[in-house]
Formats: structure tokens, sequence, C-alpha cells
């Protein structure tokens, strides 16, 4: 039984630290992207 709410505890984690990961991607990729647009209209 602990070792079940254990793994259901590591899932909810690794999921949480996933999104997080990918959102911070997604900021970087925005952030280089305009940065590059910006470059292109100078």
């Amino acid at each position: 039984m602990e070792f079940h709410r254990a793994a259901e505890v590591i899932e909810v984690g690794r999921t949480l630290a996933i999104d997080a990961l990918d959102s911070l991607n997604v900021d970087d990729r925005l952030r280089r992207l305009a940065r590059a647009d910006r470059g292109q209209r100078c």
C-alpha cells in the first residue's frame, strides 16, 4: 500500500517537473525567436 502511494507521488512529481521544463524551454525558444526577429528588422 505505502509503495503504491509513493509511486503515485513520484509520478505526479515527474509530470510537474516535465511540465515546468517544457514551459521553460518554450519561453527560451520564444525569446530566441523574438531576438532573431528583432535582428532582421534592424
